[in-house]
Parts: structure tokens; C-alpha cells; sequence
């Protein structure tokens, strides 16, 4: 009980009432990822793909953009997706689906065959 009423208790608690709001202000407002990356993709010049698989979920975004890169991991966490780099970084994203789904053959693909073996028959040995 005296730990309580102690300076040092009101101190700690002062101390951290202070910090909550700064802890607080370094995350923005959800907002609905799809709309975010365009807006994005058009400030940084990257082209994005498949932002209509994105849905309405939603992410907050960093309030001060720390980079491109880092950005764009956040933003998409939850999803498959390739990244192009040029000299200057990403130049193209493209949204696969969600992670843990499957998005079935791209359309480019062929099925795989195996050629098939010939039986190989060992003659008898006397």
C-alpha cells in the first residue's frame, strides 16, 4: 500500500499517461488497402496489379511514409505477391491472392507431362 502512494508511483504514472498519445499518433487511420495502393502507386510511379482481389480490407498506413518498400510489405502482409525492381527500386507489383488460398493455373501455363518410360527388360541370365 505505501508502494501506492509513493512519488515514484505517481511519477511512473504520469510518465506514461505522457507517452500514450505520442505511442498512438505514429498510426494513421484504417483505411481500405485497394484505394490506399492506387493513390501510392500513382505518387511513387509503380504500376499495381490485381488490386481488385485486395477487396475491402483495410491496413493503417505508417504515418510518416518510411519507404517505398516497407510501405508496400505493410500494406500487403496478408497477400501473395511478385515485385518487379528496376534501378530505382519497384517498379511493379502484381496482387496474387491472398495468402493460404489457392489461385489455380495462370493462364500461360501448360500442364506438365512426363514422357513415358520404356520398360527396360533385362534378359535372363544363364
Amino acid at each position: 500500500m505505501k508502494c501506492l502512494t509513493s512519488g515514484w508511483f505517481l511519477v511512473m504514472v504520469s510518465f506514461l499517461a505522457a507517452l500514450t498519445p505520442a505511442v498512438f499518433a505514429a498510426e494513421a487511420q484504417e483505411v481500405v488497402i485497394a484505394s490506399y495502393l492506387k493513390n501510392f502507386a500513382k505518387e511513387n510511379n509503380i504500376e499495381i496489379e490485381g488490386v481488385e482481389r485486395l477487396g475491402r480490407d483495410t491496413f493503417r498506413p505508417p504515418a510518416n511514409q518510411k519507404s517505398v518498400d516497407k510501405t508496400l510489405r505493410r500494406a500487403l502482409a496478408r497477400y501473395n505477391t511478385i515485385e518487379y525492381r528496376g534501378e530505382r527500386g519497384i517498379v511493379r507489383v502484381m496482387i496474387l491472392g491472398r495468402k493460404g488460398s489457392t489461385i489455380g493455373a495462370m493462364p500461360d501455363d501448360v500442364p506438365f507431362e512426363e514422357p513415358a518410360q520404356e520398360s527396360a527388360q533385362k534378359p535372363e541370365s544363364e
